[in-house]
């Protein structure tokens, strides 16, 4: 592991079109705590719950995105505890989403010459795949635990010969 000089890297910050941090438990981390990004740079920030609101300060992780997207209440067997999907999942849908937000303020930057902070949180994020929760919410048949998939791919564990296997399309 490499140690950073916080002078080094703050020299540096002027001349980046683009800065990435990440965010949790109301803190910058690693190197970006305490840094002051520039504002012709592009600031894009990942985290569980984003860096204002409420649950700013809260602490984020692979389960808390998937409860706070609201996965947990709609995935697993109805009479048992609810399931998480692929651990990286939600924070694979929050890159995706920061990748797009990140090049959108960058080509805004070429036009305008300014800077742009983008905050990602992983919690909105995951709102983009419910869009069939909302659809049936307003249909009057809101989702419900189905047991047989998550709600962002079909998914089913079969037995076979030495156990079980896992497949999700």
């Amino acid at each position: 592991k490499q140690s950073i000089d916080p002078a080094e890297l703050s020299a540096l910050l002027p001349t980046c079109d683009l800065v990435w941090t990440s965010f949790d438990c109301g803190q910058y981390l690693g190197h970006a705590a305490g840094l002051t990004i520039p504002e012709g740079c592009v600031h894009v920030t990942t985290s569980s719950y984003g860096t204002t609101g409420p649950y700013a300060g809260w602490r984020g992780g692979s389960m808390a995105d998937w409860a706070a997207g609201g996965y947990l209440f709609i995935t697993g067997d109805p009479d048992r505890e609810p399931l998480s999907g692929p651990e990286h999942l939600c924070a694979f849908a929050a890159g995706y989403t920061a990748a797009i937000g990140a090049e959108a303020a960058l080509i805004d930057r070429i036009r305008s010459g300014t800077g742009r902070r983008v905050d990602v949180s992983t919690m909105e994020a995951m709102l983009l795949p419910h869009q069939s929760t909302f659809s049936r919410t307003a249909s009057g048949e809101p989702r419900q635990r189905t047991g047989g998939y998550t709600e962002v791919y079909p998914l089913t564990v079969q037995p076979c010969r030495d156990g079980h296997v896992s497949i999700g399309v």
